[in-house]
């Protein structure tokens, strides 16, 4: 669409007084046979109506809950004839007919109303003007939207909308004159005119359509523009709600008809409402972001009424303030008006709101509008036989009352819950108990949203919901955790007999009472010798000495190298207990054996390895340091015989410590083998000697066994009970027979 230079300055060009017809009000309000939940009223509108005249009708209500509607009438008698437009109006507390513009006939029609109550109409004039009219100032207004064209009908199949901001929008059809011998081919164009700049805008289609019926044109909450029209078999909907702004059009619907409604949601939803064939009156919805971009992608449809016969079908839709939907329609089959609602719940509602004689939908028209507190508003023309026996035309009004079943003062098409009475629950007018946690609070004075308000267990005026810590004691142990949470001396039972730890003096039962357990919550442990957190069951070295307890414990009973795990002064390589002498020492070999070795002389070089075991000395070999001659500078014999002497020493003493090593060597060898290798890991091989007697068959106690002291001698009786009685000797160490 482009925008064209037709446009008028938006001034009144017409200030009309009003003539005023008065008449009855409406009829008592009656209860809907099949609806219980609607109390319907209806008025017969004393305006006259041409025998076979199409009447254009349009209702608005305000936000006081007065009506407003226009009618315009037209009719063909050697060429189309026109009436005035006609305003009737509730508004001054009874009901009045005034014509607007009965300067030259008007024919289609539409009306709107701004947020300050004020009327707003878009309507052909007979002359060839699109006009508009309003009472913004109070009195009524008229202005020219498009003025005559030489070349096309202006006008054709207007709709108004009134934006958030009070400007008007006006679609409709201007049918250009070039073929208008040729029936139903002229081309025409869709037209868009707004007045949000103080003058009409005007935007001209870009394509010509081959006949076009009706317009009816929805602004969503972005100010996008959609206006939805038939041609042929298609509902369309032209619209400039596109990334660049630019006008496309979307095949909405197929196999659609010239009898539709058009509207949109506070969600910018589309919905639209039309007679699908002949006898079914459908419906579809799409969000106005989510429009079809080509043929094929069309709405889905759903069925809101069928057989409603050849004339039937022709309605109205409009939307709540809840979104909920009003359908105004025809049904030929019963000869009736009838009203479908929806509401969230998807399912259509249908009710008969008056039963008539006859239905001309060729030249019938009906609207309606839903004020707010939800009554709903109908315009419509209906047609009868007189006495006479023609044919007479009605206008009529009907107002549909919702009631309130439940008595909590939301009527049924804005209560959600219906057969609930929500009185004092209700916070958002849904008709529902808003007490999400259902603990007869509702919604907002909840101390603990989402929780029961009359749970406090342990009485400190916080719901349990929203209580950090449930503590019935106060003992400052939450309930969960607390093994008695009604004591509030005790909180835990480590052994689950029933006695509470701070009153149970064993409380892993582990036998060992608590003041002596070094473990008294674990019933696998009670004692930590060496300190260090880790109790002897399961510390593998209890006295943290470096010896595992195992190692310790693993030699023979009497061997040197057994120690006590529990002591860290005791250990295989320091047996106090067991080996306290002075002179022997235990080794541990590298695969865990131990051996036996003596030091008679005291240099911390054993017997084995000391060439002199009997001298102190600490050296490499256990022997002092041999004494170095020096040469003198007297003759050479004497130098010689020096030398001679010198060597002869050199090798007596070499010669005598050959003889002491294998001699040492040999003594070496039996102590060794006298070691009892029974575990090659862990069993201590315990070493003794004797010392050898002139009676080889007498036998000596173990170098290890342990006497008693008598006249300064370490003395024993071996064997026992023998009478044998032996001494150690003081300079070797050795046992000694006692003669």
């Amino acid at each position: 669409m482009a925008v064209v230079l037709l446009s008028s300055l938006f001034v009144p060009i017409i200030t009309n007084e009003s003539t005023e017809h008065q008449f009855e009000g409406i009829s008592k309000p009656q209860l809907s046979s099949d609806s219980p939940h609607l109390e319907i009223s209806n008025i017969v509108l004393p305006l006259t109506i041409n025998d076979e005249a199409y009447i254009d009708t349009s209702i608005s209500v305000d936000s006081m809950g007065y009506v407003h509607m226009i009618s315009s009438e037209f009719y063909y008698d050697d060429g189309v004839v026109g009436s005035s437009l006609l305003y009737t109006t509730n508004s001054t507390g009874s009901w009045i007919s005034t014509p607007i513009d009965d300067d030259g006939q008007t024919t289609h029609s539409s009306m709107g109303i701004d947020s300050n109550d004020k009327i707003h109409i878009a309507y052909q004039s007979n002359n060839g003007y699109l006009k508009y009219a309003t009472n913004i100032n109070e009195n009524w207004e008229i202005s020219i939207i498009q003025d005559v064209h030489p070349d096309m009908e202006v006008g054709i199949s207007n709709d108004i909308f009134v934006d958030e901001n009070n400007h008007v929008h006006v679609s409709y059809v201007n049918e250009l004159n070039e073929n208008v011998e040729t029936f139903g081919s002229s081309d025409e164009l869709i037209m868009y005119a707004n007045n949000i700049e103080g003058f009409w805008n005007i935007t001209e289609s870009s394509d010509r359509i081959s006949t076009v019926y009706d317009t009816s044109i929805v602004i969503d909450s972005e100010m996008h523009v959609y206006i939805g029209f038939y041609t042929f078999d298609y509902f369309m909907i032209k619209h400039n709600n596109s990334q660049d702004g630019e006008w496309r059009t979307s095949f909405a619907l197929t196999s659609a008809s010239s009898k539709f409604s058009f509207e949109i949601d506070s969600q910018d939803i589309i919905h639209i409402s039309y007679v699908m064939g002949t006898n079914r009156l459908g419906y579809a919805s799409e969000s106005s972001d989510n429009l079809p971009t080509g043929p094929g992608n069309y709405f889905e449809t759903t069925i809101i009424d069928k057989d409603l016969g050849y004339y039937g079908g022709k309605n109205s839709m409009t939307i709540d303030s809840r979104d909920n939907l009003h359908v105004a329609y025809y049904d030929d089959t019963e000869l009736s008006i009838k009203y479908a609602t929806m509401k969230d719940d998807g399912v259509w509602n249908i009710s008969s709101i008056e039963s008539i004689n006859q239905i001309d939908t060729y030249y019938s028209s009906i609207d309606i509008e839903v004020q707010n507190n939800g009554d709903a508003h109908m315009f419509y023309q209906t047609w009868q036989w007189s006495d006479a026996g023609s044919r007479e035309g009605l206008m009529k009004y009907s107002k549909i009352s919702y009631l309130d079943l439940d008595g909590d003062g939301v009527i049924y098409i804005f209560d959600q819950c219906p057969e609930i009475n929500s009185t004092g629950f209700d916070l958002d007018a849904d008709g529902c108990i808003d007490d999400d946690d259902g603990d007869g609070i509702r919604n907002g004075l909840d101390q603990c949203e989402g929780h029961d308000d009359s749970i406090d267990d342990d009485q400190d005026e916080i719901v349990d919901g929203c209580d950090d810590l449930i503590d019935n004691d106060g003992d400052g142990v939450a309930n969960e955790i607390d093994q008695f949470p009604e004591d509030p001396t005790e909180t835990d039972d480590a052994d689950g007999d029933g006695i509470g730890d701070n009153t149970d003096d064993d409380d892993d039962d582990d036998g060992t009472v608590d003041s002596e357990d070094a473990f008294p919550r674990n019933a696998s442990e009670s004692d930590d010798t060496d300190g260090d957190g880790i109790g002897n069951n399961e510390d593998d070295d209890d006295d943290n000495d470096g010896y595992t307890d195992n190692l310790e414990t693993s030699f023979a009973e009497n061997s040197l190298c057994r120690s006590d795990p529990l002591n860290s002064e005791s250990t295989p390589m320091n047996n106090s207990k067991i080996n306290p002498s002075d002179y022997a020492y235990v080794l541990l070999g590298k695969r865990g054996e131990c051996d036996i070795y003596y030091d008679l002389d005291g240099d911390e070089v054993v017997d084995r390895r000391d060439f002199c075991p009997d001298e102190y000395a600490k050296t490499s070999s256990g022997c002092p340091d041999s004494e170095v001659i020096e040469p003198s500078e007297s003759s050479d014999s004497t130098s010689n015989t020096t030398v001679i002497i010198s060597s002869s020493i050199g090798i007596a003493i070499l010669i005598a410590s050959i003889v002491l090593v294998v001699i040492r060597r040999r003594r070496s060898s039996e102590l060794d083998d006298q070691f009892d290798d029974n575990d090659d890991y862990n069993e201590a091989m315990i070493s003794s000697f004797n010392s050898p007697v002139a009676d080889s068959s007498l036998q000596l106690p173990s170098a290890t066994a342990r006497g008693e002291m008598a006249d300064g001698y370490e003395t024993i009786e071996f064997p026992e009970g023998s009478g044998n009685w032996f001494y150690r000797d003081h300079d070797t160490g050795k046992w000694t027979e006692w003669l």
